[in-house]
């Protein structure tokens, strides 16, 4: 019974390997045919519009390129996030989107980058050219609020690494002019070869300053050519005069590629409103709009309005104060609820009256004027720029394309870059290591060296082991867990850009890891062989501490690739870890072999790392020992009887083989238990392949209002609103 009980436990575990893997294929498998289709529909050069939208449109860009949006709205479970908006910004103008906290303002700016749960049409349109485009997220520039990077990487290693992983096709030397000019255009050539540094921690003449950090993002983002710029709260957290370069740069950037830009600001000074801001967005809270035009006409605008900025006051808090509630008194929050309704609904009528937009019901939608979300709208084809659609043609190829080595290595160099400068933390490493080992020879006094192996010293040495195998394992995960979770957000910028495939970038990392864990395992197993009586060999101690290690180190890019996106991959692993942990550990007093544990003990022991460590170890150390009497001669029926209370069933036993035995180990050998550890790593880097694909492709909020259905029209595949869409180059 037991052994049909094992049998089924490891079919069970190869079945779980084997879900991984299928799991993994097809979630890369789809991956890979959802870019082939966009790849394939990107390759003509026309959309399709209403007579009605194109007639908005007309109205709205004046004949000005721009971005256009229209009828854009967010729900999430039927609740409104974003209330229907539309409107218009040229190239080369920054437009700042202002309002209370709630408001929706970021909800806004990720609706803009073609979301695929936003509801309505984002369009780039080329006057000169008169073509109309599709907005996608591929064409967006994003800087987000707080910037990540490897912090060991000097800027110009950044910079070149990103341009080779985004223009693979290019030449080196061609990538290297590209860097330089980035460089030089946006004044970091004087820090090309300085690290990035973090926020805290070194000097601040060893790392960038704020500004530059800022600088080097937008150069990282604007590698290539995009469409549009977002900048969710670029000035958070940053002095009056920072900002204001910061926005600055914003602008110049944008003037010169003669593109869009959108910057969700917290509260302006006068000097960024007045001078740096082109277009405004004032919204209020619940995600409706308040107004979208031209910062030049806002003053008039609420001037008729009844709404009169004083001259002495910063425009942007006084608009900011008017469309926001105080939820602290009741009555005037209700006076704040009715003037912003007041406010909402006069821009409304003024904006249907500027575009002539027909007051519809939500019932009868008029069939000229449908209502599209974006995931209608993404089969659309597009017009792109060839470098755009030749960047994005590779996307399918991840696997199959010759630079995958290539590309590998690039992501090996840089995690061996980023361990290897780290010198704080591996000195930092290299003494606990030593620190910890020889802590633990102190706890145990009866394990001395060059001691001969007494049976008095048998729960010493299961004890010893058993700790340094918990502590070793630990240290791993707690190690590649936090610095999973922090290089985790620039991880999944560069795989929504698909610019490498998971996988790669899973055994590059894995990879790199391994010569500074075995370096820290030989240590650990040096000072502990050293400082106390072990029997066990160097090379097996150090063997299977080394695995235990990558096993650990493979735990933590498990937990990390399913929750490092919400901040918890060490929080959310230590409770697992415990208890595998707990059922890895041997009772020093033996087991009783007629009496199996349950059954979910034993699975829960097939999947703990410190179980095959354990045994490997236990196995090496007690394995044809023979024991020396603690008397001087010959052991006695009187000296067993005195051990027994404190030895258990461990006073019985006369040699290392005994042992193994009494502790349920008979049958196991030190190749088995390392090579069950080996399967059990690469589990877990099956499962962290998953879980960052899964991870990357996780779907936002779908919308909940049912929508009309598009024809299809003739001589193509793509989808037309019925009689009235046509083909337009407008």
């Amino acid at each position: 019974m037991q052994t049909q009980r094992r049998v089924s436990l490891q079919f069970f575990f190869l079945l779980l390997a084997l879900l991984g893997l299928i799991g993994t294929f097809h979630t890369e498998a789809l991956s890979q045919e959802e870019d082939e289709t966009n790849n394939s529909n990107r390759e003509k050069e026309e959309t399709y519009v209403t007579m009605k939208q194109e007639e908005i449109i007309q109205q709205l860009t004046q004949g000005e390129s721009g971005l256009v949006w229209h009828d854009v709205s967010v729900q999430q479970n039927d609740h409104p996030l974003l209330h229907s908006c539309t409107g218009f910004v040229p190239n080369g103008h920054v437009c700042g989107i202002l309002g209370p906290s709630g408001a929706g303002k970021s909800t806004l700016i990720h609706a803009l980058s073609g979301s695929p749960s936003s509801q309505g049409n984002v369009w780039q349109y080329h006057h000169s050219e008169e073509v109309l485009m599709r907005m996608t997220p591929p064409q967006v520039a994003w800087l987000q609020q707080h910037d990540s990077f490897f912090e060991l990487l000097t800027v110009q290693e950044t910079l070149q690494l990103a341009a080779f992983l985004e223009l693979p096709h290019w030449s080196a030397d061609k990538r290297d002019a590209l860097v330089q000019t980035k460089l030089q255009a946006l004044g970091l050539a004087a820090v090309a070869d300085r690290k990035v540094g973090g926020y805290h921690g070194s000097s601040s003449s060893y790392k960038l300053s704020g500004g530059e950090r800022r600088r080097l993002a937008v150069a990282l983002e604007l590698l290539t050519d995009k469409e549009l710029l977002l900048a969710d709260e670029p000035t958070t957290g940053l002095d009056t005069s920072m900002s204001v370069r910061v926005v600055q740069l914003i602008r110049d950037t944008v003037q010169n590629l003669q593109i869009p830009a959108f910057c969700v600001l917290h509260q302006p000074r006068s000097t960024i409103w007045n001078e740096l801001l082109d277009d405004i967005i004032l919204m209020a809270s619940g995600g409706h709009v308040c107004y979208v035009g031209p910062r030049s006409e806002v003053r008039a605008y609420f001037d008729d309005l009844g709404y009169a900025c004083p001259q002495d006051t910063n425009p942007a808090e006084y608009y900011v104060d008017l469309i926001s509630v105080d939820p602290e008194d009741p009555v005037q929050a209700a006076l704040d609820e009715k003037r912003i309704q007041k406010i909402v609904s006069h821009f409304r009528k003024h904006q249907r009256k500027q575009l002539r937009i027909p007051k519809r019901n939500q019932k009868h939608r008029d069939l000229r004027y449908p209502h599209i979300t974006m995931k209608e709208i993404s089969k659309i084809p597009t017009a792109q720029s060839s470098q755009s659609a030749a960047i994005r043609s590779r996307r399918h190829r991840l696997f199959h394309c010759p630079q995958w080595l290539l590309r590998f290595m690039a992501l090996l160099k840089r995690s061996l870059r980023q361990n290897l400068r780290d010198t704080t933390s591996i000195v930092a490493r290299l003494i606990f290591s030593a620190s910890n080992a020889w802590l633990l020879t102190q706890l145990y006094p009866t394990v001395v060296p060059h001691a001969p192996p007494t049976a008095h010293s048998l729960a010493d040495r299961a004890a010893l082991l058993t700790t340094a195998a918990i502590v070793v394992c630990n240290m791993a995960y707690m190690k590649t867990a936090d610095l999973f979770e922090k290089e985790y957000p620039v991880v999944l910028r560069e795989q929504m850009r698909h610019q490498y495939s998971t996988l790669e970038y899973l055994l590059a990392k894995a990879l790199a890891e391994l010569p500074l864990d075995a370096l820290f395992a030989g240590v650990f197993s040096t000072v502990l062989k050293a400082c106390t009586g072990l029997c066990i060999g160097w090379w097996p101690l150090t063997g299977a501490f080394s695995l235990l290690t990558a096993a650990g180190a493979s735990l933590g890019f498990l937990f990390g690739s399913w929750f490092a996106a919400d901040g918890l991959a060490i929080q959310a692993g230590l409770p697992i870890l415990v208890v595998l942990m707990l059922v890895g550990v041997i009772n020093p007093s033996g087991v009783d072999p007629h009496r199996a544990p349950p059954m979910v003990t034993q699975l829960m022991k097939r999947l703990s790392p410190f179980a095959y460590a354990i045994h490997a170890v236990m196995v090496a150390e007690f394995q044809d020992m023979q024991f020396v009497s603690s008397t001087g001669g010959r052991r006695w029926w009187s000296s067993i009887w005195k051990d027994l209370p404190r030895m258990g069933a461990m006073a019985m036993v006369r040699n290392g083989n005994q042992v193994l035995e009494a502790l349920g180990l008979k049958q196991e050998t030190y190749v088995h238990a390392m090579k069950h550890l080996a399967y059990l790593t690469g589990i877990h880097l099956v499962l962290s392949w998953w879980g960052l694909a899964v991870r990357r492709r996780k779907p936002g909020p779908k919308p909940s209002s049912k929508t009309i259905e598009l024809s299809s029209s003739p001589g193509t595949n793509a989808p037309m609103p019925p009689k009235v869409a046509r083909r337009v180059r407008l």
